[in-house]
């Protein structure tokens, strides 16, 4: 037979090739797949001869995978690194003094022997006026967060939700960085209709969210004081349910450059999950990577498409740099500089807990959360177009406003015309809840009401509660005239109290109106108790002296509960032209 040429039987000439493509594939031995593997997939030999997907044995996708790893250490985590499980030790965990030392000459290390936490207090004399590290105020008009230095990713891009800018809400105006939709207040991804409700009247068409917002790199300094991260969140999520896997929580991580290693740091359940229609600043300890590159990660996940028909998170006013305070480290606001970096009159310097347990921090941010401050050079900065006030620069920097007249000055005026006009419902018992009620109001038009949908009472057949939370309102620290602050609503409220003597021990019916803050706890201002639980129907006028915060931004909250559900086929409560205001004194 004539020999037929190699180059016939090889096309790339490589006769041992063609040798040892034609060996057998023999049973357990490693050979190539058609097709790349996933991870911890590789190819071995079967029993025919064929190359089949086999298991990496030891071989890791994820920490889960790693979860019954023996530890070596009380600091040990589980974590799968490059395929492989590992002990890793938790960022900041000490068993000993010895395991907090930084190196720093200029800072005492300790652990701490309750939280078993690294502490590191600057001693180092005089703080440093070091600039920070990363400053992002999400202000830049027109512009989105990519063009910011803030890429996005997204596990449907297709659905409308997403991490985007937005001027709803801002601790530092006019905008923050938010997850939702472009057309409607909601990270709902399900149809909606004209007024933003969902078509579906359960709820069910909406997929999950899971997106996720990085920072650009950050390079942390490797000498003097220990570097936080802070950030202010307004977060409106499903409700806590004590899940093992908790749904529609804000995490953040530390992704680390120069070992590939994530950690989280921080998440929204520190401040509740929901932070109640106030702002809250989150402050998180970065001393564990002093001297590395790293980046902070923002990521929101619904886990489900259920009950996503709520506001979302806010993320403003984020702040990464060293920390320090007088003596070392703080334990109250004294112990911070008086005002921000360079002497910002606009800003402050707080000292707070890190969410991550380290101790506490001094943290910059601004004087009045949501409130507009103007710095100042000269008086004529400081010019407001109001005729009886006398502007002027003050010594510190900012501007003051003296008033020389009487000029009512409202700060928050609505009217429920239409809408709630910024207001935000929260049912929280029952199928009660604040909702607007056309053609209820006092002497004309529309008012917010609390009851059942549909219906002319709060009767749900079981206990009902609900709160109705206004905008951000940043009040005057002097205001003009001499009268003060207050606040004035227009209520009619009927409740199991028009037909009998009050007598209110538990609570039942009661109408509340609380004040919140970002950095303290709900504080109420009136209750119902105070006109007998009742105005039986008619209309009157409310008004409570709010000089007591004079110089915050606070936001007003409405709390109704009908405690029981007994006897609540009443009208309810209605509220309409609620104000904030100067009150000019007699």
């Amino acid at each position: 037979a004539d020999a037929v040429p190699d180059a016939e039987t090889d096309s790339d000439s490589d006769t041992l090739a063609d040798a040892d493509a034609a060996l057998p594939c023999v049973l357990g031995a490693p050979c190539v797949l058609s097709a790349p593997p996933p991870t911890c997939v590789e190819g071995r030999c079967d029993a025919v001869g064929a190359c089949v997907p086999a298991p990496i044995a030891g071989c890791c996708r994820d920490d889960a995978e790693c979860a019954l790893e023996p530890l070596t250490s009380a600091c040990g985590v589980p974590r799968c690194v490059a395929g492989a499980c590992r002990e890793e030790r938790s960022p900041g965990c000490c068993e000993a003094a010895a395991d907090c030392d930084d190196g720093v000459a200029s800072t005492t290390d300790a652990c701490g022997p309750d939280t078993g936490l690294c502490t590191h207090c600057y001693v180092g004399g005089a703080c440093p006026s070091s600039p920070p590290d990363l400053v992002a105020d999400f202000d830049a008009a027109g512009s989105s967060l990519a063009l910011l230095g803030f890429p996005t990713a997204d596990n449907a891009p297709s659905d409308g939700v997403a991490w985007r800018l937005s001027s709803r809400r801002a601790v530092s105006p006019p905008s923050a960085a938010w997850v939702g939709r472009a057309d409607c207040p909601s990270y709902y991804t399900g149809a909606v209709d004209a007024a933003c409700a969902p078509v579906d009247p359960a709820a069910q068409d909406a997929g999950r969210v899971a997106v996720t917002l990085r920072t650009p790199r950050i390079s942390l300094g490797d000498a003097g004081p220990p570097s936080v991260a802070s950030f202010w969140l307004f977060s409106d999520v499903e409700p806590y349910r004590g899940a093992a896997a908790e749904p529609d929580v804000l995490r953040v991580f530390v992704d680390s450059e120069v070992d590939g290693v994530t950690w989280e740091i921080g998440s929204s359940l520190g401040v509740g999950k929901s932070t109640g229609g106030a702002w809250r600043l989150v402050a998180l300890d970065l001393a564990p990577w002093r001297g590395r590159i790293i980046r902070l990660r923002f990521e929101l996940d619904t886990l489900d498409g259920q009950d996503n028909d709520h506001e979302g998170v806010y993320v403003d006013d984020l702040r990464v740099g060293p920390t320090c305070a007088a003596g070392g480290c703080c334990t109250a606001d004294t112990d911070c500089a008086a005002a921000g970096p360079e002497g910002d009159a606009c800003r402050l310097s707080r000292c707070v807990p890190t969410s991550n347990g380290a101790g506490r921090v001094c943290v910059d941010g601004p004087r009045a959360p949501g409130a507009a401050c103007t710095a100042c050079a000269l008086d004529p900065d400081c010019a407001d177009d109001d005729p009886c006030t006398l502007d002027r620069c003050g010594l510190d920097g900012r501007c003051v406003h003296e008033p020389f007249c009487c000029l009512r000055v409202d700060y928050l005026a609505t009217g429920f015309e239409g809408s709630l006009g910024g207001w935000w419902s929260s049912p929280l018992a029952g199928s009660a809840l604040w909702q607007l009620r056309p053609g209820a109001g006092f002497g004309a038009g529309d008012a917010a009401w609390f009851g059942v949908p549909g219906e002319d009472d709060y009767d749900a057949g079981e206990p009902v509660a609900g709160t109705l939370t206004s905008p951000p309102i940043a009040l005057p620290a002097d205001p003009p005239g001499d009268g003060g602050l207050e606040v004035a609503f227009a209520l009619r409220l009927d409740t199991e109290w028009s037909d009998a003597p009050y007598d209110n021990p538990g609570g039942l019916d009661r109408l509340r109106l609380d004040v919140l803050t970002p950095s303290a706890p709900p504080r109420t201002l009136w209750t119902s108790d105070a006109i007998g639980g009742t105005t039986r129907g008619a209309w009157t006028v409310v008004a409570v002296p709010l000089d007591a915060f004079a110089g915050a931004t606070v936001q007003l909250q409405l709390a109704f509960d009908s405690v029981d559900a007994e006897r609540n086929d009443y009208g309810g409560a209605y509220v309409d032209d609620v104000a904030v205001r100067t009150r000019c004194a007699p």
